[in-house]
């Protein structure tokens, strides 16, 4: 830490590197390119035929720890995900009580797919316009 820096600008810009909104951008993105990565995985073995199958039961490592750690990060930033968009449903947004019911039973049903669809269609443009109104 620099000296000549105060405290309270060191942690105003680490508040800026990762703040709660960009996590959430983050892990969505994270877990949308795995989902993608798998996709392809699974057309290019339907496509490839024997000889590709047989790559994709057995890859080698330099191929099995990237895609092992990806898909851990999409799994707990997904989880993350989820009870913070409940969080921010049951106890942040001004919704009205039926529309935060709502929200929540979908969240609670269909679990990250709910949460994606609350993040793109509410929190998104929650946060655009705090950012407008401050």
């Amino acid at each position: 830490m620099n000296p000549t820096v105060p405290y309270h600008d060191v942690a105003s810009r680490s508040q800026k590197i990762l703040s709660l909104p960009r996590f959430y951008h983050l892990a969505i993105a994270c877990f949308l390119t795995t989902i993608g990565l798998m996709v392809a995985v699974l057309l290019a073995s339907a496509i490839g035929g024997e000889e590709i199958s047989s790559f994709l039961k057995n890859p080698p490592l330099m191929f099995r720890l990237p895609s092992a750690i990806l898909g851990v990060l999409s799994a707990i930033g997904i989880i993350a995900v989820w009870i913070g968009m409940m969080w921010d449903c049951a106890f942040v947004v001004k919704l009205p009580t039926r529309s935060k019911i709502k929200w929540l039973v979908l969240m609670l049903l269909i679990n990250w797919l709910g949460a994606l669809i609350y993040y793109y269609s509410q929190y998104s443009v929650d946060i655009v316009n705090r950012r407008v109104h401050s």
